[in-house]
């Protein structure tokens, strides 16, 4: 999804809360309701991975994914609310949805928790499978940095946005911006 079709989508909620969603704002929900399916797949694929390999991946960080499933699930059933109710405050709500989601402590220790051992688990993956054969040990190394990209996609989509002349001072990005940055900051600094 590129940032002008959320930026449209966020431009649509701030505007009026009460209009019917445009086209353009439903395919913009589609969307981020596909890429987060296919990102709790993948979390899902990944937990199921990593549960055959307990000796390098310690129960606490079996249990943190379980943690960013719950709660990227969550996120998930509000994108299905928000593009069931067809209307602007719909949208809205979810974006204040994920603000709030964003200072779930769990959630971001979890992340940052994971982050940290990422470049341990890399190395550690890429001594067991030198050549790159063993199918299963490829896709945890595929997956295993899937959390890390996210929330580094989020900041830049509403970065992109906070940029933008209409949304100068407006507090629901505003608020979103500082959050996801703090977020994706502490992520970088694990």
């Amino acid at each position: 999804m590129n940032s002008l079709c959320l930026f449209l989508f966020i431009l649509n909620a701030i505007g009026n809360p009460n209009d019917k969603l445009d086209t353009m704002a439903k395919k913009t929900i589609e969307e981020i309701l596909m890429t987060e399916e296919t990102y709790l797949s993948g979390l899902f694929d990944f937990s199921d991975l990593i549960s055959n390999y307990r000796g390098t991946f310690e129960y606490k960080y079996t249990k943190m994914v379980e943690t960013i499933f719950k709660k990227q699930n969550l996120l998930v059933d509000q994108l299905i609310q928000a593009k069931s109710k067809s209307t602007v405050g719909g949208a809205l709500e979810f974006l204040h949805f994920f603000t709030e989601l964003f200072y779930d402590k769990d959630l971001i220790s979890a992340y940052v928790d994971f982050v940290s051992k990422i470049r341990y688990w890399n190395s550690y993956l890429a001594k067991m499978n030198p050549h790159n054969t063993d199918v299963t040990l490829r896709s945890i190394s595929s997956l295993i940095v899937s959390p890390m990209q996210r929330v580094i996609r989020y900041k830049l989509f509403i970065e992109n946005i906070s940029k933008l002349p209409q949304f100068k001072g407006n507090r629901v990005v505003h608020r979103a911006l500082k959050r996801i940055s703090s977020v994706a900051d502490s992520i970088n600094n694990a």
